[in-house]
């Protein structure tokens, strides 16, 4: 698999893929000294909406039920959306935010990925 000949949908999804994967080793919640990973904040949950399409590009196979899987990253997204959200609290009239950088650059990740399949959705119909 050569990825310069790859569609671009194609490379959003693996690159996307990529970045998730990555993201689980910086910090995911932050607080102060105290600094929790993606792995250990059970972050990998969120990376098995790449699995399929990721595995499926890899393997040089059509991804079946585009739709589901646009829907299934969509849902993802606004999980890990809800999950940051969850890390932001108010205590006594202060504003905390907990939330790392790992779950941010996820969070993009995941962006990345609806937008990839829904081009590689569009590169597949005009095919």
């Amino acid at each position: 698999m050569d990825f310069n000949k790859l569609s671009n949908g194609k490379k959003i999804i693996l690159v996307s893929a990529a970045v998730m994967v990555l993201s689980l080793f910086m910090p995911w919640v932050k607080f102060s000294f105290i600094s929790v990973s993606g792995f250990k904040s059970d972050g990998y949950i969120f990376c098995l909406a790449f699995a399929y399409p990721a595995y499926a590009i890899l393997k040089e196979e059509l991804i079946q039920k585009i739709n589901v899987n646009i829907a299934v990253a969509s849902i993802n997204t606004v999980l890990l959306y809800l999950f940051i959200q969850s890390k932001k609290v108010a205590e006594f009239g202060i504003k905390i935010d907990a939330t790392g950088t790992g779950s941010y650059i996820a969070l993009l990740s995941c962006m990345a990925l609806v937008v990839g399949l829904f081009i590689y959705s569009k590169e597949q119909k005009s095919q």
